[in-house]
């Protein structure tokens, strides 16, 4: 069961990169539709490098090392998703409802990846963290999808 859920981890990394274009363009959907005048937005590039790099190193450490040390990099790993949603907390991009949606992903793949980490550190049952990235990974699946679809097309 434990190859499963490695693939799940593989799965958000290979996710991160688009993630970050569905980001930049749900962005630049938002911003087009506000009040602003010319208003730019440029997501940090770092924390997703950081992100990939240390999910790397979680699927090394779940492999070939103990739950402790994985425990401590999963925690990492939540809180840099959550550390990403602070370049968000503009209410030109949350109230755009597909922006507030990815941001509310983001957010619950933090609190899974955070949560893995405790239950790996207190030696409790994994079900319900890896519950919550699995819902993760479905939901900006179906995000991307839906936006390949219909393009939201919202205009003001």
């Amino acid at each position: 069961m434990n190859n499963l859920y490695d693939l799940i981890h593989l799965a958000v990394l290979a996710t991160l990169g688009e993630s970050f274009k569905l980001s930049m363009i749900l962005s630049q959907v938002a911003l087009k539709n506000s009040s602003l005048n010319n208003p730019i937005f440029i997501p940090n590039l770092i924390y997703r490098n950081l992100l990939a790099v240390c999910l790397v190193f979680y699927l090394l450490s779940e492999i070939f090392l103990t739950d402790n040390v994985s425990g401590f990099i999963a925690m990492g790993i939540g809180c840099l998703f959550m550390a990403n949603l602070k370049e968000f907390h503009y209410w030109e991009l949350l109230r755009f409802p597909a922006f507030a949606v990815y941001y509310l992903l983001q957010l619950i793949g933090g609190m899974g990846y955070f949560y893995l980490g405790i239950c790996q550190l207190s030696q409790q049952s994994l079900l319900i963290a890896q519950g919550l990235i699995l819902s993760y990974l479905v939901g900006l699946l179906s995000l991307y999808l839906l936006w390949q679809r219909h393009k939201f097309s919202l205009t003001k």
